[in-house]
């Protein structure tokens, strides 16, 4: 139930962020709206920026091909206290850090993929056959089958059929569930 709660409130946190960009015209992390706080030491010298002990690391990564983001904090690894913007870089090899103070470190990463509650609708080869299958994404934009159903794409028209083949993006489960009605699932 826990985690179910969660679930729902990082999907939540997720469309709100989604809608504020897309709303704003704002396309990039840089863009978010955090960026006003993360600023707000305008003047100061960040040149020489250490990793104190209770910062916390926020990890951003967005995929854009559903263009949406994944939020995840974490503490920061104590062999990093007292360590340099230099040596954190390197210690997160992979990651662009957008900002670092005394209790913050946020790092970026683009994935050019589908992020996590974007679920696709499409095809899948079993026995020889086509049949509608539901692909879901995980948090490193990693393509999986959630689920393939008994239904044969043969028995729809061929646009519907070249569309399930061409795949269908959703986002979020009632989304998608409402979307495989109209399949008949």
């Amino acid at each position: 139930m826990k985690k179910r709660f969660h679930s729902i409130l990082f999907v939540i946190a997720i469309i709100i962020i989604s809608v504020y960009l897309i709303s704003s015209g704002r396309t990039g992390l840089k863009d978010m709206p955090y960026t006003d706080l993360m600023y707000s030491d305008a003047g100061k010298d960040m040149t020489s920026q250490r990793a104190v002990i209770g910062s916390e690391v926020i990890f951003m990564k967005y995929f854009s091909v559903s263009d949406s983001y994944c939020v995840t904090y974490s503490p920061l690894d104590s062999s990093l206290a007292g360590k340099e913007e230099n040596d954190i870089e390197k210690y997160y090899a992979g990651w662009d850090m957008i900002y670092i103070d005394d209790g913050k470190i946020i790092l970026e990463k683009k994935i050019d993929s589908c992020g996590p509650q974007t679920y696709i609708i499409g095809t899948a080869e079993m026995d020889g056959d086509e049949y509608v299958c539901v692909y879901s994404f995980d948090d490193m934009g990693e393509k999986s089958v959630y689920s393939i159903f008994d239904t044969p794409v043969m028995l729809f028209d061929e646009q519907t059929a070249d569309t399930l083949r061409s795949g269908i993006m959703v986002k979020g489960e009632e989304a998608l569930y409402d979307a495989l009605e109209e399949y008949g699932e």
